[in-house]
């Protein structure tokens, strides 16, 4: 099942899409703490509260991690070729 950027949550399921949204977003972040690390392994299909998480929202755990980790690697390469040697 495919993300749909235009399906509306409400109530626990908008609490539960804004919780995988912001572990992204901690994912992504080049912040020094501990947080990018703990975000990145929490985006894991192995992981049982994010599948418990994706399958609440009719999500394929499976494919939500896989897309997320190609972005956080996208995003990784992006940021790298950035830096000035």
């Amino acid at each position: 099942m495919r993300c749909d950027p235009e399906r509306k949550f409400n109530g626990e399921r908008a609490f539960i899409a804004a919780i995988l949204a912001q572990a992204f977003n901690d994912a992504i972040s080049w912040e020094s703490s501990s947080r990018p690390r703990q975000a990145r392994e929490f985006i894991d299909s192995n992981n049982k509260l994010f599948c418990w998480y994706c399958e609440l929202l009719n999500f394929n755990p499976e494919y939500v991690a896989r897309k997320m980790q190609e972005r956080l690697r996208q995003n990784d390469l992006h940021s790298l070729s950035r830096l000035r040697l």
